[in-house]
């Protein structure tokens, strides 16, 4: 399987069975314990289970740190998408929110996406995974997001609104680590958001002239 399949199936493929056992207790104890004392040896004495068992469900302990990350986003996903809104602008500010309140509760889990950050630097398969992970994600991100919009911006619009709030919600993560004052950068967030409103508002207008 190449890293474009494995970022793909990441992305589309629920979490199932044992995978999904092994995603949540992983995901306990990098909440509890956080990065250093999530390894194979800690994850088989949680559930009770042998490294052959781990291991054959997931190549190594890097995928089983993005299974982590891909039950919390699509834990995210799943809570936004069950609820209703009128518009663009209650379905993004939704989604701001589900994901600031996630940050709250889940700092460590966040954290780990900042490894495997750092880590694609200098590891092409990790880089590759991961690119083709975002793409799969963003691509039906966008679908939703736009089916909100009446007008048909063009394709490359719509990606580069997306991804512009992608990349803000980045920043965000980043600065919360640091600064650690989720009221302040949560009154900055929809400050933003009110920003990429009236700038798909005026873009639909532009094409419906």
């Amino acid at each position: 399987m190449t890293e474009k399949q494995e970022g793909e199936m990441l992305a589309k493929k629920p979490l199932e069975g044992m995978r999904l056992e092994i995603a949540q207790a992983a995901m306990g104890i990098l909440a509890a314990e956080g990065m250093d004392s999530l390894t194979s040896g800690r994850l088989c004495s949680v559930m009770g289970i042998s490294k052959g068992t781990l291991f054959h469900h997931f190549p190594n302990m890097d995928r089983v740190k993005l299974s982590v990350l891909k039950y919390l986003v699509d834990q995210m996903e799943n809570e936004v998408r069950s609820r209703e809104h009128k518009d663009v602008w209650e379905y993004i500010y939704d989604t701001c929110d589900t994901s600031i309140r996630a940050l709250e509760k889940h700092r460590d889990v966040f954290a780990a996406l900042f490894y495997f950050m750092s880590k694609s630097v200098h590891d092409p398969e990790i880089r590759g995974v991961m690119q083709a992970y975002l793409d799969r994600s963003m691509a039906e991100w966008t679908e939703i997001l736009f089916g909100y919009v009446g007008g048909n911006l063009p394709t490359e619009e719509k990606d580069h609104i997306a991804r512009t709030i992608d990349m803000f919600f980045g920043g965000f993560f980043i600065h919360n680590f640091i600064y650690d004052d989720l009221p302040r950068y949560r009154v900055i967030a929809e400050e933003f958001l009110d920003m990429i409103v009236t700038h798909i508002e005026n873009s639909v207008r532009e094409m419906n002239k």
